[in-house]
């Protein structure tokens, strides 16, 4: 059988396995991303703190919590994984990450025309 002796049940075809080289090299690009991801907020930093008008410690806080709330998601991310699946809530997660940065890009088109920033 084809399953047999790899722990697969009976009757059940075998599942053909990733290459390790492969599957190491996506989740290193994932790694870097997600890396990537977290620190985009710092360039922004001075532009936000004076939009808001607010102080050099005010603003470090916009960091922390920008932080916390992206080590929440994960966790949050890989409890939803064990239950529905990590392919499914991966691609979930994906779709939400290109759809908010694809808002983010277009965002300056979005605003009515008298509302626009001037920069």
């Amino acid at each position: 059988m084809p399953g047999a002796g790899r722990g697969a049940p009976p009757g059940c075809p075998a599942r053909p396995h990733a290459k390790p080289a492969l599957v190491f090299g996506f989740l290193a690009l994932a790694g870097v991303v997600f890396a990537m991801l977290q620190s985009l907020v710092a360039p922004a930093l001075p532009a936000i703190a004076a939009d808001l008008r607010a102080s050099t410690a005010d603003i470090s806080w916009l960091v922390t919590a920008y932080l916390l709330a992206a080590a929440i998601a994960t966790s949050i991310a890989g409890r939803l994984g064990d239950m529905f699946g990590r392919r499914r809530v991966l691609l979930i997660v994906l779709g939400v990450l290109a759809t908010g940065a694809l808002v983010a890009a277009l965002a300056g088109l979005l605003l009515p025309t008298g509302r626009r920033p001037n920069r």
